[in-house]
């Protein structure tokens, strides 16, 4: 009985232990600590900020969020933060959350992790920039600090600060972002072994090359300023080029003519140039080249008295985009030469540009009323997106140069689209006045008596302070009515001379929603005007007199154009028309 006991208690204990070891995971920490648990907001601007942030939130995840202001937030302006930790081994995740979606570490969002605070009051310092082409609006800058990151026990009593836990200062921001750094663009990945343009076997040579405007925008290349080009080399020869000139020009090509292309050269470089090495290598133009995002040819060439041997390049196989020639000319010009030139593949090319952007910016507005709409989406060739702030602006900084299409398009409006042009280091403002979707209420107008279709009938809707909206029928009696501001009830009256008003609804305008709505039209008349009948002086008869009609004639097979007609009264005759026919 003893030994059952003592297997009891052993089996009781194993059991408790086994309890403990399945809900530690699941224990709730318990924390002493001053804070307010929870999760604060406050507004703050670019600029300059010194702020105590107190905690809030849990310890495993505090988040302190930040709104910046859409009238001082710069996109694409960089923001330094100091984090100065209230006590040691503080974690902080810091990032730009301006997609708004309160989710840490999302693709696109700019993130600094883990800046681990060792040392209590020790600053650390992180600058994150909010992409160029984000939207405007308001972004937060947001932190998450974890205190528990490295303790693996949840079921442990801890002791946090009492006030502020650490000190954020934020600068940055004001004035548009800086222009893009130059660009180095690569163009062709080809490997086959061209010994153009540097053919130094011979006395003498020229090359002709062509590369369109989708390669060297398929190589992140844009309109902007060369100032160095050059080839992958494979193997150098030693030999001087004596003469050595590279000139440029803008094209509208795709293909090089069979014939050497003499006219429309710019000279870039000219002198003595002998290859330095393998690899890329590239040469620093005298006389950098304004490319304007079209095809760019290049024509190399050189004049020597003597020979050695070539030295090769990479290339990518091509059709018609390479003319090359060589000879030993010992007093003739590799530049000068007029013999029909070979074809072959494309020198993969390497040159470093400055973009060449402008500013693109404007207002987005109702045309109905010019109020601005707020959230409006413009977009930019090449660009992304933009969203219009409250006041309906919107900006695109670091726009390449060249035509752009830019669109607006807003809920409850109808698109625009327009073709704007973008020049070097300016800005450029397209506004947009965008119409309301209307409400609309569309039918036929016929005469009741016949079913013919009446043209010319108004067909009216007083919508009250939004004035009243009017529309006239058409050939096949056939009316369309855009109702704007839209709402209701409201009736539709259909009217014309020589017909009783038709009044339909009432109807309720939504937009984009349309109403059909039929009006049979019956016809009237004017009638005579003051009628007497009196006893003539024998008495043999009575006289009957009454008026001439009074009120609007028409002619009931009006077309509804105006014709040139006379009215007149003649006695005996009552009322007549004259009119010219068309």
């Amino acid at each position: 009985m003893r030994k059952m006991f003592k297997f009891l208690q052993v089996f009781v204990l194993v059991l408790l232990w086994s309890g403990a070891m399945a809900q530690a995971p699941y224990c709730t920490p318990t924390y002493t600590t001053g804070c307010t648990f929870g999760d604060g907001l406050t507004n703050f601007q670019l600029g300059t900020i010194n702020q105590a942030i107190p905690c809030s939130g849990t310890p495993y995840a505090w988040y302190h969020d930040y709104t910046a202001s859409t009238t001082t937030l710069t996109i694409g302006t960089p923001a330094t933060v100091t984090v100065i930790a209230g006590y040691s081994s503080t974690y902080v995740d810091m990032w730009i959350d301006y997609n708004n979606n309160n989710v840490f570490d999302q693709p696109g969002e700019i993130v600094v992790n883990d800046l681990i605070c060792t040392n209590v009051g020790t600053p650390y310092t992180a600058q994150i920039t909010v992409p160029a082409g984000t939207p405007t609006g308001n972004h937060r800058l947001r932190f998450r600090t974890n205190w528990l990151s490295a303790v693996t026990d949840p079921c442990v009593t801890y002791t946090y600060g009492n006030s502020a836990d650490f000190t954020v200062n934020v600068t940055g921001g004001g004035g548009p972002p800086p222009p893009p750094p130059p660009a180095t663009i690569t163009v062709g990945t080809g490997t086959s072994s061209c010994s153009w343009p540097y053919l130094t076997y011979w006395m003498d040579g020229r090359t002709q090359l062509l590369y369109t405007g989708a390669q060297i925008a398929a190589a992140g290349g844009s309109p902007g300023l060369i100032s160095q080009m050059g080839f992958d080399v494979i193997s150098r020869s030693t030999q001087a080029m004596n003469g050595f000139t590279i000139r440029m020009q803008n094209s509208t090509l795709t293909t090089l003519p069979t014939t050497w292309t003499t006219t429309g050269w710019t000279d870039v470089y000219v002198g003595t140039y002998t290859v330095p090495g393998t690899g890329w290598q590239l040469i620093t133009l005298q006389n950098p080249f304004i490319y304007d995002g079209t095809s760019l040819m290049i024509e190399i060439c050189y004049d020597n008295n003597y020979y050695t041997s070539y030295s090769y390049v990479r290339g990518t196989p091509a059709t018609n985009q390479v003319r090359y020639y060589y000879f030993d000319g010992s007093s003739t010009s590799g530049c000068n030469t007029t013999s029909s030139p070979y074809t072959g593949a494309l020198p993969n090319l390497q040159f470093v540009e400055q973009p060449y952007v402008g500013t693109l910016q404007g207002t987005v507005r109702n045309a109905y009323n010019l109020a601005p709409i707020n959230g409006a989406t413009v977009t930019c060739t090449g660009m992304t997106n933009q969203t219009t702030n409250p006041a309906g602006q919107y900006t695109f900084y670091n726009v390449p140069i060249g035509t752009k299409t830019v669109t607006a398009n807003a809920a409850g409006f109808v698109g625009q689209s327009a073709q704007v042009v973008i020049n070097n280091n300016q800005t450029t403002t397209k506004d947009f006045n965008l119409d309301p979707i209307p409400g609309v209420i569309s039918g036929i107008v016929t005469n009741a008596d016949n079913g013919q279709p009446i043209i010319g009938a108004i067909i009216s809707v007083n919508t009250g302070a939004g004035g009243i909206k009017t529309a006239y029928s058409v050939a096949g009696g056939q009316y369309t009515l855009n109702v704007y501001p839209v709402g209701g009830p409201w009736n539709a009256v259909a009217s014309k001379t020589g017909f009783d008003n038709y009044t339909a609804g009432p109807f309720t305008f939504q937009q984009g929603v349309t109403i059909v709505q039929d009006f049979p039209m019956l016809q009237n008349t004017n009638q005579p005007g003051t009628f007497t009948a009196a006893l003539n002086v024998p008495q043999t008869c009575v006289n009957l007199n009454w008026l001439a009609p009074i009120g609007c004639y028409e002619l009931l097979y009006d077309d509804g154009i105006q014709d040139n007609f006379t009215v007149w009264v003649q006695g005996g005759n009552l009322n007549a028309v004259r009119f010219t026919p068309k």
